[in-house]
């Protein structure tokens, strides 16, 4: 067995890339979570998925760490702080909330604003029940409460009423038609909320979700809509209100020239606005900040060119320049980061099932059969001789020569065993070109990759990407995977995986690389009676929302971890996943409906001699019982 340093693993799978300083591989070869940051002590995770198996709590299981949560929000709000005070913004001052919609999970939502109390950091909203949430999870009065998205006559009554409970309310108008109900309500408010305008900038991020920004956006008025708007709110005297603007440019915006190109054209806005008059003091630069998920630290759309503390003082720079040219006010700055506070709290877990194919075929010592056509025998040859020398040519020719024979198959002129033969052969040569390749450093070629492609192997494991990974089949996000413990030896196999869904799109086939993107993931040859993890990393944000009961898989096991100034970890709390029966409810069975007819047709079968009593007995057990157990597979001992 071969074995590797602990940075030769950290490259391997980008560890320090996408990290952040929140976990590494450890000594030991396992991974490990620093839920206070890159200094603050750490938790080993094979220790704690192991504890939890110990006490029946089975994988797949979300793991989740609110000190993370807590030190995110430290870190965002200290960047802001830092670039204000570097950039000499007196009286200035930063104001985040965090969009609701990004995780809506109670605990999640109420760490949050626990950790953002000292910082007044508070909640937007886009619909009536995220409204009600955020209310009753954020008790203070001081943090803002920022209202988006389309509303009717009872959401913009009930965000205006909601100045009972926060001493400031922004509602948001995201389409201009908003004004004929908000304008009366406004009017006969006891206590006034905020009043922001949301910009359609020309700006716009590209990637997976360029249409949420620029001139075609969903939310947003035109240059001409904010006129009329302000015109409106004069007339009806209501101006004062109007002290917002907020925009949207996108979601994962992964170049910082992007974000300053947009906070550029906001900024000219809203100085041209202060110079009419309009009374703003808040512009919300809105979401985007982008995770560096492939830890890459590129502008692909899976990275991030910037960190935390240089989204903070570009917006920052760039809005004071704006401004001090124009002899404008600089405006308290809003911002709506959700993905980029979220998603390394929390982590997915699962095991390996089997690995497909479950048989290595070895080619048939004998090579080639007389009667066999001479691709076969060409094959077999290349088999033989493949070498440093002639690998490229070699893997090129065997291919062809694959091609050939399942051509002869097709037409008939070929008999399945000898396919047969072709393929385990085939597959031998796919061996050898990976690891002659590996040894002559060419594991950057495209025939390394395509070798890698052709012979990886299917991990089957216990989770269901629609469920969990909802953005990887829906976008084609990529999220850093790696094997949860074995780190110091080295990875095998090439590998893709597969979830346990019917679902042929259930299936991850591409994976973050130091380069980019590759087609296969290394991982370990599996041992018998042994467990073998993979870690799913940062997957706190959207993926909650997102995830999709497909098959009636339901929610994972889900622990919560915090961890002492010791070192030592406790679960603090601890939610089992979707029973069978949970799902049943979902799409509107009654379970308990459901037990009673099972033990009645049971019954029957008794009754009439089709089945005995014992096995009746065995029938109710079984039918009855499985309705209260996971949706997920179970181990081998349950």
């Amino acid at each position: 067995m071969a074995y590797v340093t602990v940075r030769e693993a950290e490259e391997t799978y980008s560890v320090a890339g996408w990290a952040d300083g929140y976990y590494r591989i450890t000594g030991a070869g396992t991974l490990a979570v620093m839920p206070q940051g890159a200094d603050g002590p750490e938790v080993d995770l094979h220790e704690v998925i192991e504890s939890l198996r110990e006490q029946g709590v089975a994988t797949p299981i979300t793991l989740r760490f609110p000190q993370v949560l807590q030190h995110r929000v430290d870190r965002l709000n200290r960047a802001f702080e830092k670039a204000l005070k570097d950039n000499k913004c007196k009286g200035i001052d930063y104001r985040g909330v965090f969009p609701i919609k990004v995780n809506q999970r109670q605990e999640v939502v109420k760490t949050l604003a626990q950790a953002g109390r000292k910082w007044k950091y508070g909640l937007e909203v886009g619909s009536k029940a995220e409204l009600l949430a955020a209310i009753s999870m954020d008790p203070n009065r001081k943090s803002l409460l920022v209202v988006n998205g389309y509303k009717d006559k009872a959401f913009l009554e009930a965000a205006c009423h909601a100045t009972h409970f926060k001493d400031e309310v922004i509602i948001v108008l995201d389409e201009v038609g908003e004004l004929d109900i908000l304008a009366p309500l406004l009017q006969q408010a006891e206590r006034k909320p905020i009043l922001g305008i949301s910009l359609k900038l020309r700006s716009k991020a590209p990637g997976k979700w360029a249409l949420s920004g620029g001139e075609r956006s969903k939310f947003g008025l035109t240059i001409p809509e904010v006129l009329y708007a302000v015109e409106r709110l004069r007339e009806d005297g209501l101006l004062d209100r109007l002290q917002q603007i907020h925009f949207h440019i996108g979601s994962q915006i992964s170049d910082i020239r992007r974000i300053t190109q947009g906070v550029r054209e906001a900024a000219r806005i809203y100085v041209e606005m202060r110079k009419m008059g309009v009374p703003l003091k808040y512009v919300d630069v809105g979401g985007g900040m982008a995770v560096d998920y492939d830890g890459s630290g590129s502008t692909g759309s899976n990275s991030a060119n910037y960190s935390m503390e240089e989204y903070a003082s570009s917006i920052v720079a760039q809005l004071k320049d704006v401004c001090d040219e124009a002899g404008v006010p600089m405006p308290h700055l809003i911002n709506e980061s959700g993905r980029a506070v979220v998603s390394h709290h929390a982590l997915l877990v699962v095991d390996v099932v089997r690995r497909v194919p479950y048989l290595e075929i070895e080619p048939d010592p004998d090579g080639a059969h007389d009667d066999d056509p001479t691709s076969l025998w060409n094959l077999f040859d290349t088999y033989r001789t493949i070498g440093p020398k002639n690998v490229f040519e070699s893997f090129h020719d065997a291919i062809q020569y694959r091609e050939d024979l399942q051509s002869l198959f097709d037409l008939g002129h070929l008999n399945l065993e000898a396919l047969g033969r072709a393929e385990a052969v085939f597959r031998a040569i796919l061996g050898k070109v990976r690891d002659t390749l590996k040894d002559e450093d060419e594991t950057e070629s495209e025939e390394f990759e395509q070798a890698n492609a052709l012979g990886s192997q299917k991990l089957v494991c216990n989770f269901s990407l629609f469920q969990s990974l909802p953005d990887v089949w829906g976008v084609k996000q990529q999220f850093p995977i790696l094997p949860l413990h074995r780190l110091r030896e080295k990875p095998e196999e090439a590998t893709t995986l597969a979830d346990i869904t019917c679902d042929s799109d259930g299936e991850i086939r591409r994976f973050i690389d130091p380069e980019g993107s590759r087609a296969s993931l290394q991982t370990h040859k599996i041992r018998k009676g042994e467990p073998y993890y993979l870690a799913m990393a940062l997957v706190g944000a959207y993926q909650d929302s997102l995830g999709d009961y497909h098959n009636l898989f339901g929610e994972t096991n889900e622990a919560w971890i915090e961890v002492g100034a010791t070192g030592k970890w406790s679960v603090t709390r601890l939610t089992p996943g979707s029973k069978i029966a949970d799902m049943l409810k979902w799409v509107r069975y009654n379970p308990a409906d459901m037990k009673d007819s099972l033990k009645d047709r049971i019954k029957r079968l008794k009754d009439t001699g089709k089945i005995s009593a014992g096995t009746a007995r065995e029938l109710v057990d079984e039918f009855v019982g499985l309705i209260d157990r996971s949706t997920y597979l179970e181990p081998a001992t349950a």
